[in-house]
Formats: C-alpha cells, structure tokens, sequence
C-alpha cells in the first residue's frame, strides 16, 4: 500500500532554499524593515516611503513579491525580453559573407554589400551584412580590420597642466560660473565651411560667438579674450570638451586669466547640452538665412546683430520667456 505524504515537497523546496542573497535583495529587505519600523512609531506612509527613498509602487511590489517567496522574491529579475528576435537571414548566406570576408580581410559593410550585388547578384541591405559581420567577430570566424593593421588604443589624457577633470555632478549655480564653450562647422549656402566658437552661460544662457576659418587653439584663446570683454559678469570657471582646440594656446590663456578650466569626460555631450542646443539654434535662426557672402569680416558683424537681438530681445522659454539680459538683470536684483 502506497502512502502519500503531502508535506514532502516543501521539506525539498527548504532544502534547496537559497541561503546567500545579493546586495540588492539585502538592500529592498531593510527598506522593507525601515519603513514597517516608521509606521509603527507613527510615521505615515508618504513620509516614510520619501525617507527611504523609495516609491509607491515599487514598494508594493517588493511587499507583494517579499511576502510570497521571502527574500528571494528580492532578487533583482532579468529584463531580458521573453521574444528574442531572430536573424532573418539564411545559414548559407552567413557562410557565403563568412568565405568573401575572408577573402577581403579590408572589406567592410559597405563594400561587401557592393561586392555581393555585382559580382554573385545576391541583392541584401547593407545593415544585414552588418549585423552578419557582427555575428560572425563575436564566434571568432572573421577578425577585425584591427587584427591586420594593428589596433589603435587612444591615449588617456593626463592633467598636468591648468586644466582638470570636472567633478561628476558639479553645476552652475551663479553667473559666470562653468561657462560651456565648444565649436561648431558651419557650411553657408555657398559650400564655404566655417568654424564658429561659441560661449554660454547655464544660468542665464547669455550666449557670445564668433567665426573663425580654423578651429585652432591659437583661435580658442582669441575667443577667450573676446567672450572676456563681452559678458557682462565675470567668468569664474569654463567647461570645455576634451577637443585638441581647448589645448594649448587656449590652456594658457586660461591660466593666464586665473579662469580654473575643467574638461569634460569623452563622449558626453549631455554635459555640455546648453551650448549643443545653442549651436542648433544659430545654425536655424541665422546661417539658414544668411546670404551675405563668405567674407568672416561680414559674416561676424551679422552674428553680432543677430547676437544682440538674441541677448536683449528674443523670449527663451527656459527663462521664463524673458531675454537672457533682462532675467540676469533681475536675477541680480534678487541678490
């Protein structure tokens, strides 16, 4: 006679029951704690979830899932997508790539997608050879073009000089202070290409420009010295990309000023938003309806006009819809 025994699965399930939790659980656990602590000495629960840093609905989530699987119902999920998409191409084409990339170690996606058209008359996009050419690296069938020519590591820049890496999370919170300045290319309707320097203030986007032919260092500290004599408060430090224009001439002449200089990390134009978002509004409002020849003398006393209808006159909505002089006006007298 068979006995069945209804507990016995729960005394294998203990067994195997996970005993090391990550950080993540531990940490949603003691909110968890905390904010059951808070309530009951009288707290209430929109207090407590602010204390604990922590929102409403993640925190019933937590609860919900605590209370029916303990702490491992903490653990941090996997956010892969339960529909992975599947490459659309065939397994002969993937090997066909395979054999003409490796006859043509420099070809890349482009030409490969060139070379299959003409020659074997496979007609295939060009984003498809690449992701098969991404496909096949990550399996090691194919090298790099690296592989072949020797791959380029860049140097990390060492601050020795004037300037320093700014801080994570350092802001501006008065005039003058982190000025943005960068460089755009501009090509008039012409086809001249030119350089304009451009120098913003975060707080009250008072904004000074100037073109230039070359986006040289030489050219970064003459901006310098005019954003010095233009701005009508004092620059207590600037923010700058880490271009080779901001080198040099324009480090020295920072430290001449006794201007601290900070560059910004690679690849994050986000930091430097103000000044991006103020090359778009040039290129738009001014270059778009330029035709006044290609001579910089002409082309900077335009800008020039142009730059004090944008300071004096024309409303910005991150200001409220004052100019950028009038809010600095009454932003000092607020002070």
């Amino acid at each position: 006679m068979q006995q069945f025994i209804p507990y016995r699965r729960f005394q294998i399930a203990s067994y195997f029951t996970k005993t090391e939790y990550s950080q993540v659980a531990l940490e949603r656990k003691k909110k968890l704690d905390l904010l059951d602590r808070l309530e009951a000495e009288g707290c209430s629960q929109e207090t407590a979830l602010a204390a604990i840093q922590c929102s409403r609905a993640t925190f019933f989530r937590h609860k919900k899932r605590y209370k029916i699987n303990g702490v491992n119902g903490l653990e941090q999920k996997s956010r892969r997508p339960n529909t992975v998409k599947t490459p659309q191409w065939s397994l002969e084409l993937e090997n066909f790539v395979c054999k003409v990339r490796n006859e043509n170690h420099f070809f890349g996606k482009q030409r490969l997608t060139n070379v299959l058209r003409k020659k074997y008359t496979i007609i295939v996009s060009e984003s498809t050879i690449g992701r098969i050419l991404a496909k096949l690296s990550k399996q090691g069938r194919i090298r790099p073009v690296s592989f072949y020519t020797g791959a380029y590591t860049p140097k990390k820049r060492v601050f020795t000089a004037h300037a320093q890496r700014i801080a994570p999370g350092a802001k501006s919170t008065q005039p003058g202070e982190l000025i943005q300045i960068d460089h755009t290319t501009v090509t008039l309707d012409s086809g001249k290409t030119i350089k304009q320097f451009s120098a913003i203030c975060p707080i009250t986007r008072v904004l000074i420009c100037k073109a230039y032919q070359q986006a040289t260092s030489l050219n970064a500290a003459d901006f310098l010295d005019f954003v010095r004599q233009q701005l009508p408060f004092p620059i207590l430090s600037i923010q700058v990309d880490g271009g080779t224009e901001f080198m040099s001439h324009f480090e020295k002449a920072c430290e001449t000023y006794q201007f601290p200089l900070f560059v910004l990390p690679p690849r994050s134009p986000k930091l430097n938003g103000t000044v991006e978002r103020s090359n778009r509004t040039i290129k738009e409002e001014f270059y778009s309806q330029y035709n006044s020849g290609n001579n910089l003398k002409i082309i900077n006393l335009h800008l020039q006009n142009w730059l004090f209808y944008y300071n004096n006159q024309r409303p910005h909505t991150g200001l409220h819809c004052l100019p950028p002089l009038e809010y600095y006006s009454s932003w000092r007298s607020k002070k």
